[in-house]
């Protein structure tokens, strides 16, 4: 039987996972959905049959049941809220988003050999973190199912990985580049540019130097620095809405338009640098998506 790995970053914005794995030329399958678990109090779709119903999955915890998927947003009550601090890693929802994931990974056979899972800087030096993360996502999981006609269907977890998502960044955009063969011979430098945290670490090669690995509590949530509120003064001459198109065109690398006619195609940029050492930085925006290669 085929090995089978999969990796999954439970970020304060986005889940991203993976959905096969790293081909011979360099792609690897993935996809991504906000990081909401509304909870469900019951309520069916009104699509009448008609329209299409919510692009949601009902996931339980501890008899509590919560939708998760790419319409999660559209399913929350208008005063839902974001978990943006440290007990979100060991919340209910966190579990409820890693088998909402689990749903749409559209795993083929009942195993998963290996899953790798990104934490921040700040939970990834936490061993009591770690071992959470690791004890709660190992074993058997009950997959979601949007209809309970469907049959019951569980998936085993052999082993869990964690790995710091800086990490992840690092081999992703090296990869994106071709440059993956020089980190090995070089200074680098990842910027991380999340949700919730801007993360930073600095390596020499593969190896990381303690002392500059550092996150702060910002990142593109924080936009009304650069987007200010519709009734404070437009700075920048960009609307908080359109700051939401903006991330939502950096995470799918979709293209955006502006004044109706198009403006390119945005992806998740990296960018290359001269250190005063002429050593060579790489920095990392948008979607430090974790490589599991089998």
């Amino acid at each position: 039987m085929e090995f089978l790995a999969r990796a999954v970053d439970l970020g304060y914005g986005y889940v991203k996972y993976s959905k096969g794995h790293l081909s011979a030329s360099g792609d690897l399958p993935c996809d991504a959905f906000p990081s909401t678990a509304p909870q469900s109090y019951g309520h069916n779709d009104v699509d009448g049959g008609v329209m299409r119903g919510l692009d949601v999955v009902p996931v339980e915890i501890d008899g509590q049941t919560y939708r998760v998927g790419p319409q999660s947003l559209v399913a929350a009550p208008g005063l839902f809220s974001r978990m943006l601090d440290d007990s979100y890693f060991t919340s209910p929802q966190y579990l409820a988003l890693f088998r909402g994931a689990l749903h749409y990974m559209g795993l083929p056979g009942r195993q998963v050999d290996s899953m790798v899972v990104g934490l921040p800087i700040k939970q990834y030096r936490d061993p009591a973190v770690i071992a959470h993360v690791q004890r709660q996502f190992s074993g058997t999981h009950v997959l979601p199912r949007r209809s309970m006609s469907l049959p019951e269907r569980h998936v085993g977890i052999t082993s869990v990985r964690v790995v710091p998502q800086t990490v992840g960044a690092l081999v992703a955009q090296s990869q994106a580049v071709g440059a993956a063969d020089r980190v090995p011979h070089e200074t680098n430098l990842t910027i991380d540019v999340g949700y919730g945290t801007l993360q930073w670490m600095l390596s020499q090669g593969t190896t990381p130097v303690p002392a500059p690995l550092g996150l702060r509590r910002s990142g593109l949530r924080a936009g009304r620095r650069v987007c200010p509120s519709r009734r404070g003064e437009r700075r920048s001459g960009v609307w908080p809405t359109q700051c939401r198109f903006l991330r939502s065109a950096l995470l799918y690398s979709r293209p955006i338009r502006q004044a109706a006619r198009p403006s390119g195609q945005m992806t998740r940029p990296a960018c290359g640098g001269s250190l005063p050492n002429g050593s060579h930085a790489k920095v990392t925006l948008g979607w430090p998506l974790l490589l599991a290669a089998a």
